[in-house]
């Protein structure tokens, strides 16, 4: 959506208070005044749109025990904290991060490893490198020609969330897709750590059941 400068003559009493909620958002003064003129006239903004797509992530996740949902640092991000029960005792951070275009590379997820073992970052690298050429199989598969970027780096792995051209996700469906893969991910990673896969056909495997719950892959 485009925007544009406007002057508008307020209330400073009304400017304070605009000023102090949005501080307690994390947002601005013309992100937050925006927001409230967009939904008296009931426009639904990029903020809007991605507030109902994180806090809808935040309450599939908040009910599975493993995680942890911290507290939001933009209008455009959640972030998630789950922890291994693995000998280094290390935690995984998921960051979802939603883009303000309307274009269908909606986002990216960041997951990140907190641990400063070598040969459990190691063991970490392996395991995904295995995971994207299991994802990328599969999106191959469903002819899917939508481009998922990957990218690995120091501690952990970096994946855009694209939306499927064959057919229009609503907000719902795609919260229900981005949290259904932080949960796989979760499974398959601790999955790994804890040697319940041998070979990378018993990975695929694993992989396999996430592919036949969930709905939509993005």
């Amino acid at each position: 959506m485009n925007k544009s400068m406007y002057s508008l003559m307020l209330m400073d009493k009304v400017v304070n208070e605009i000023d102090r909620i949005a501080y307690e958002k994390n947002t601005n003064r013309s992100n937050l005044i925006n927001q409230i003129l967009a939904e008296y006239v009931s426009i639904t903004t990029p903020e809007l749109k991605a507030q109902e797509i994180l806090d809808s992530i935040a309450n599939r996740i908040a009910g599975t025990s493993s995680f942890q949902v911290q507290n939001p640092s933009s209008d455009f991000m959640v972030s998630i904290k789950s922890a291994i029960q693995y000998k280094y005792r290390p935690t995984i951070r998921y960051a979802v991060e939603l883009y303000r275009t309307d274009n269908r590379e909606i986002g990216e997820i960041r997951i990140s490893f907190r641990t400063q073992n070598k040969t459990l970052l190691l063991k970490l690298e392996e395991f995904l490198k295995v995971l994207i050429k299991i994802e990328r199989s599969y999106f191959s598969a469903l002819n899917r020609s939508e481009e998922i970027v990957y990218s690995i780096e120091e501690n952990g792995l970096k994946r855009t969330f694209v939306l499927p051209k064959s057919n229009e996700l609503d907000n719902k469906e795609i919260s229900r897709a981005i949290a259904d893969y932080i949960k796989a991910f979760d499974r398959l990673i601790k999955g790994y750590l804890l040697n319940e896969y041998i070979t990378d056909k018993d990975m695929e495997r694993a992989y396999q059941q996430y592919i036949k719950k969930t709905k939509t892959i993005i």
